[in-house]
């Protein structure tokens, strides 16, 4: 616990994994501070190979919005990492917070689950995931995101939306 607490240097093999477990049992603020400086770590280690999509996942359904940010922001670092895109989607599609639903629309790669995503968020009621799923749609190939950006750069009752649908379309030519 005296690693997790920040004031005692981790020794050079601590088992991140256990630590991340501890971590998340203890709570409190020591056990934030040291989960998102372990997420902001540069590079996996391989040891770490075998557990960490699994611990990604975990704290993606961490009730705290602000810990799920962050562990999105760390997932976009590790794109070609196998299953962080699936895991990009999922925050997309289901995330209850609007910040972290928009920012996971933002780097959204071509698929039809992804298109989904999109076009889903581009026909709801809040101007920031529309905003996001404007840029998400660019990043399509399939000929419904041009179409939506289209209606969206004419219809959306916010300027802003209709404004980056344009800049979305003129990004797909």
């Amino acid at each position: 616990t005296r690693e997790l607490d920040g004031r005692l240097a981790p020794r050079l093999r601590s088992d991140s994994r256990q630590l991340l477990a501890l971590s998340t049992v203890a709570g409190g603020a020591s056990a934030a501070l040291w989960r998102s400086r372990w997420l902001k770590e540069k590079g996996i280690k391989d040891d770490d190979r075998s557990w960490i999509l699994e611990a990604w996942t975990g704290l993606c359904g961490s009730k705290d919005p602000a810990l799920r940010l962050e562990v999105l922001q760390r997932l976009v670092l590790e794109r070609d990492f196998l299953g962080v895109d699936e895991l990009i989607t999922e925050r997309a599609e289901q995330d209850p917070d609007t910040q972290v639903r928009a920012l996971a629309l933002l780097h959204l790669k071509d698929g039809p689950r992804q298109l989904s995503a999109a076009l889903s968020a581009a026909s709801g009621p809040d101007p920031l995931l529309r905003k996001a799923a404007a840029t998400a749609l660019s990043a399509q190939r399939d000929s419904q995101a041009e179409l939506r950006l289209r209606a969206m750069s004419r219809d959306d009752p916010d300027r802003k939306v209709r404004g980056a649908a344009r800049k979305a379309l003129r990004k797909k030519k």
